[in-house]
């Protein structure tokens, strides 16, 4: 069950906190191993209270055809912190529709390198590590962009993780941008609360602007759009990559003293931001 501000709950009657924690178990029958593991989620508070609860004797028990009643044991009893997840969109901005396929290709072939890296960082078996990134770099291909989609150069992709794999996901995405130098790769990530996003302009292997909002409020507060600078340039087809960006800042800075009533003369602002250069 989820609050107003989209989080789950407590799983204790009448308890209206946030969970925290969840509590995973096996109820097993005496001498036959259950294969189907049971998941509860809870405060901090009522966690320690059902773990108590959960291997007190006698908790579960089974009544057979016969009417015999088989008492059953819980085994495998862990209680872990609970894992955001984030929802990750991506924008691909390729030069052609032949360095398009080939940069979807290989965002679901993450590297040896960077399974070495991280093997080496967590001290965890390399093939391990490799297995792994494997099943959590699964980008989808959601949909073309742009107005003519017979020129299919630019797509989205998205995928969903947990809060603590973003870092091999952006590690990933920067290896796959050092690869294309030409390709613009715009990432915009936030988690299920949602309480904290952020957005990712990355072009030849390196961060070229981020911002991240991460106020306490629902939903993205104050997540600017930077995107739409190299947007406009990749669609304008006419103005160098990056060439916007202090044009449109300034237009994004005027936009706001307007919000705020400056009474600053429209002669001493800042133009609004074009495709056109003195």
């Amino acid at each position: 069950m989820l609050n107003l501000k989209k989080e789950i709950i407590c799983q204790r009657t009448d308890c209206p906190r946030p969970a925290t924690r969840a509590l995973t178990y096996f109820v097993d029958k005496p001498g036959i191993a259950s294969l189907v593991p049971k998941q509860q989620m809870f405060c901090d508070e009522h966690a320690e209270d059902e773990m108590l609860s959960l291997q007190q004797p006698g908790l579960f028990t089974i009544t057979e055809a016969d009417g015999t009643v088989t008492v059953c044991t819980v085994s495998d009893l862990t209680n872990v912190p609970m894992f955001n997840l984030i929802d990750c969109q991506l924008d691909v901005l390729a030069s052609n529709p032949y360095e398009m396929d080939l940069i979807a290709e290989m965002l679901n072939k993450p590297s040896q390198e960077l399974a070495i890296w991280i093997a080496e960082w967590f001290k965890q078996p390399v093939d391990h590590v490799a297995d792994g990134l494997k099943r959590l770099l699964e980008f989808k291909a959601v949909k073309s962009l742009g107005s003519d989609n017979t020129v299919n150069k630019a797509r989205r992709f998205g995928i969903a993780i947990k809060d603590e794999d973003i870092g091999c996901v952006r590690s990933h995405l920067l290896e796959v941008s050092r690869a294309f130098p030409a390709a613009v790769f715009l990432l915009e990530y936030g988690d299920e609360k949602p309480n904290r996003a952020s957005k990712r302009v990355m072009r030849a292997g390196k961060v070229v602007r981020e911002v991240f909002d991460g106020d306490k409020q629902v939903g993205p507060w104050a997540l600017l759009d930077i995107f739409a600078p190299f947007r406009a340039e990749y669609y304008g087809e006419t103005a160098e990559f990056g060439s916007l960006w202090q044009p449109w800042l300034e237009a994004v800075m005027a936009a706001a003293r307007r919000l705020k009533g400056d009474q600053t003369p429209a002669s001493q602002q800042p133009t609004e931001a074009t495709g056109q250069h003195a």
